[in-house]
């Protein structure tokens, strides 16, 4: 499932990842690290953009199996 505009502008994909839904969004900015790691404020916001179309009452953050992050670098010219 995409959602193509959160609250923010931003596209939200749900994809099912070994039997369980995964979501994200790519668009994030952040420092080159060596550590990176989802912020609270990252997954606060992507749980509250799929209560609409996942369900109110469900217990997110309880349910939660794993949170990560990634780097996607971009080159300029």
């Amino acid at each position: 499932m995409i959602i193509p505009e959160t609250t923010d502008g931003r596209l939200l994909f749900v994809i099912n990842y070994m039997g369980y839904p995964m979501v994200g969004t790519t668009d994030e900015f952040c420092e080159a690290s060596h550590q990176v790691e989802p912020s609270e404020k990252e997954i606060d916001f992507i749980i509250s953009e799929i209560k609409p179309f996942l369900g109110e009452d469900y217990d997110y953050k309880g349910n939660l199996l794993s949170a990560w992050a990634g780097l996607r670098p971009l080159v300029k010219s």
